[in-house]
């Protein structure tokens, strides 16, 4: 079946090139065309499911706490222990922040 098409593929191009060339041109154009549309985002989150709790709040915390570098901790557990482990990071966390006179990092 294979051999049969690109025979019949060859042998329209060999009897009608003028036609197959303006074939391929009209193709090459309307293909020019639609990758006008094209673009590319270089977002982690563009990469996850769009409607998942977890691509959401990761977008919320990508827009709240943006700037040269993040930090993005995820915890899974029950909700006390969860926060816990948060009220004993947040203080850790804040104390790496470089502020003017305190060279920590």
């Amino acid at each position: 079946m294979r051999d049969r098409l690109i025979e019949r593929l060859a042998n329209l191009s060999i009897s009608r090139p003028g036609q197959v060339l303006v074939v391929a041109l009209i193709i090459t154009i309307i293909a020019a065309i639609l990758s006008g549309n094209l673009g590319m985002t270089m977002r982690w989150s563009d990469m996850l499911p769009q409607h998942d709790r977890r691509t959401i709040e990761f977008d919320r915390i990508i827009k709240e706490f943006y700037g040269a570098s993040s930090i993005v901790v995820v915890v899974q557990g029950e909700e006390i222990r969860i926060k816990e482990f948060a009220e004993t990071l947040a203080p850790r966390v804040l104390g790496l922040i470089s502020v003017p006179g305190n060279d920590k990092i």
